[in-house]
């Protein structure tokens, strides 16, 4: 297993965030994507309340889960803009309108229906916006396909939508890089993220430094890990190399009683992957890792 580097803090003080956001508004307006009365126009509406007034008079006037839905989300979206402001190719301008819909709150989500697909297409742009910023060139977006050395990687993202459809979802995604690594030198890896599945209280950390946020995080990797790693070490197919858990959450730390954005990502290598496949994957996600520190 390879285990990146905890992100650091988001130290950003609140008014340099809502600076960004209007970066990002700008543009999504420079690309014709209209944002009104999407969920990114909520959360920068929501944001400026926020900038305006105190952490408990908003929580007390709104709540928490909207505090913290609007804080992490504001985030995200910056997050993504980063890496697609400078991306040279043709935007993926669908996905984009289809990922500022759905609701603020994951928990009004409905599984089943399409008010889950908003943030899944989030997800993959959040993926691909990681990849841009660790140095990879993503050529595609309907998967996430990139170049990595002479080898063309295929990333299938799965957002998984509560604990009891993990191994479908990765069984899912293992049946579809299959049918898409045709040549020899297409690697497949499986993107996740289960943050879905955690109540609001458990996706909060408080602790009063990183060391230990990083020791919270990485055991709930470690657990995830424990739990499913019987069902990527049976994948017949070797070209599907392994498996990114992302871990979104918030954190609080106790100096600064500010709510961070926090994430971490673990690399799951295959127990039987062959030695060339593994030292690849270890240079994949060190770009990953070294990514985080800038």
């Amino acid at each position: 297993m390879v285990r990146n580097k905890i992100m650091a803090p988001k130290t950003d003080k609140p008014e340099l965030i809502l600076k960004k956001l209007h970066d990002v508004e700008a543009w999504f307006s420079s690309n014709g994507i209209k944002i009104r009365c999407t969920r990114f126009d909520l959360i920068l509406n929501n944001f400026q309340q926020m900038v305006r007034t105190s952490a408990d008079d908003y929580i007390k006037k709104r709540g928490f889960e909207d505090y913290f839905y609007t804080a992490l989300g504001a985030i995200a979206f910056v997050d993504i803009y980063r890496g697609f402001s400078t991306y040279s190719g043709s935007l993926p301008k669908k996905k984009i309108e289809e990922s500022l819909s759905g609701p603020l709150i994951p928990r009004e989500e409905i599984l089943g229906d399409k008010n889950v697909n908003p943030r899944n297409t989030f997800f993959e742009l959040e993926i691909a916006s990681r990849l841009m910023r660790s140095g990879f060139k993503v050529t595609g977006f309907n998967d996430i396909n990139l170049k990595f050395e002479q080898y063309r990687f295929v990333v299938e993202c799965k957002r998984l939508l509560s604990k009891s459809n993990i191994e479908y979802n990765i069984k899912y995604a293992y049946a579809q890089l299959s049918k898409k690594l045709l040549n020899v030198n297409d690697r497949g890896i499986i993107a996740l993220t289960f943050d879905r599945s955690y109540s609001l209280n458990d996706k909060l950390l408080e602790s009063g430094n990183t060391k230990d946020i990083n020791a919270k995080l990485n055991q709930i990797g470690d657990i995830f890990i424990r739990d499913n790693a019987h069902v990527w070490n049976n994948f017949l197919n070797l070209r599907v190399i392994g498996i990114i858990l992302f871990i979104n959450f918030g954190a609080v730390y106790q100096d600064s009683k500010v709510l961070y954005s926090q994430q971490t990502c673990l690399i799951a290598l295959r127990s039987d992957i062959q030695v060339a496949d593994k030292e690849l994957l270890l240079r994949f996600g060190n770009m990953i890792n070294d990514s985080y520190n800038k």
